[in-house]
């Protein structure tokens, strides 16, 4: 047999041993329904290092990982993760990485990015980095942090009568566009249970929504507590936590800590300055206006009640909140921009 020089077996591919790569640890962006999460993977992922996922994985997590994020969202705790959860989803994502490098996928973001401007075409194939967002994984931080103790974590956090007003939206959307129905679950940990109409029925109609407004306060409550607790046993160079008020006040100054934290490629610098100096719109609502204070026209006086009722039934959790957002939450040193986005 002929053996070919260095430089021919480069060439060919011909080496008895495959170069070794090491792959980037993905990205994880969380925090409760209607909080921007949507906006900032939008916006982060315009970057040449940052590839978003297709979708947020929630069937993904329920069937490699056993951390329903479904119809039955429960809670997950790093005792629960296993070796092969994590050799799973990291399959996975390697996978969302070759897959993405294909000549219909660039055509595709082509096409969102053509009708949508946002997004980019190509990425940094050698040093991509995978985004995964789903606010299904707000009660499982510690879950996703134990399969992944080398990830970054960004929590977003909204305002309790911003996040119900939207919530009360998107829900009401849902129901009348697609029959699905939400429902609290009795059990301290667990996130909405997305239903049918069909399966709702065998929930208590009290629990159901449409039905009971009360319920989305509690579960901003529950799931703010769970996610603030979590996190205050990561270290703090893991994780970033982002005001909602912040974000559509000063986006540039929220985007440019957001790359900083990250850690990305120098190189990319440029890209990275663009990326934040550039405004974008998502609308998430039919009210026009200031994003921080739209709650105030999609809200009833009897709702608005509830929630300052939940605020007062709950004053010692609330108030929690507050101070671990205080004390754990990335702090803008001037005054925040008088512009606003809508977001």
């Amino acid at each position: 047999m002929i053996k070919l020089n260095s430089s021919l077996r480069n060439f060919f591919g011909t080496h008895g041993s495959i170069p070794v790569s090491k792959s980037e640890m993905p990205v994880f962006i969380t925090g409760t329904m209607r909080s921007g999460t949507t906006f900032l993977v939008d916006k982060i992922t315009s970057h040449p290092q940052l590839l978003k996922t297709p979708g947020e994985l929630n069937n993904v997590w329920t069937e490699l990982a056993d951390a329903n994020c479904e119809d039955n969202c429960i809670a997950r705790r790093a005792e629960d993760v296993s070796p092969e959860y994590t050799y799973q989803m990291t399959q996975y994502f390697n996978q969302c990485i070759e897959v993405s490098k294909s000549l219909k996928r660039h055509l595709m973001r082509a096409a969102y990015y053509f009708n949508h401007k946002r997004g980019r075409i190509r990425y940094d194939w050698d040093n991509v980095i995978v985004v995964n967002k789903s606010p299904h994984l707000c009660n499982k931080i510690d879950f996703v942090h134990g399969a992944f103790p080398q990830s970054k974590l960004i929590f977003i956090y909204r305002d309790i009568f911003q996040q119900s007003a939207s919530q009360k939206a998107h829900f009401r959307k849902r129901f009348k566009n697609n029959n699905e129905v939400y429902c609290f679950p009795k059990k301290e940990s667990s996130c909405w249970s997305q239903l049918n109409v069909a399966q709702a029925q065998n929930v208590e109609a009290e629990r159901r929504w449409p039905n009971n407004f009360k319920y989305i306060p509690q579960m901003w409550m529950r799931l703010n507590k769970m996610a603030f607790d979590s996190l205050k046993r990561i270290d703090r160079d893991q994780f970033m936590v982002i005001d909602y008020d912040d974000l559509v006040q000063d986006q540039e100054t929220v985007l440019k800590a957001v790359f900083d934290f990250l850690d990305l490629d120098p190189k990319h610098q440029a890209a990275a300055d663009k990326i934040a100096t550039v405004k974008i719109s998502s609308n998430n609502s039919n009210i026009k206006g200031n994003p921080l204070h739209k709650w105030k026209k999609s809200l009833q006086k009897e709702e608005i009640g509830l929630i300052e009722q939940c605020i007062e039934d709950h004053s010692t959790i609330y108030h929690s909140i507050l101070g671990d957002l205080d004390s754990l939450k990335f702090k803008i040193e001037h005054e925040p921009k008088a512009q606003y986005q809508t977001v």
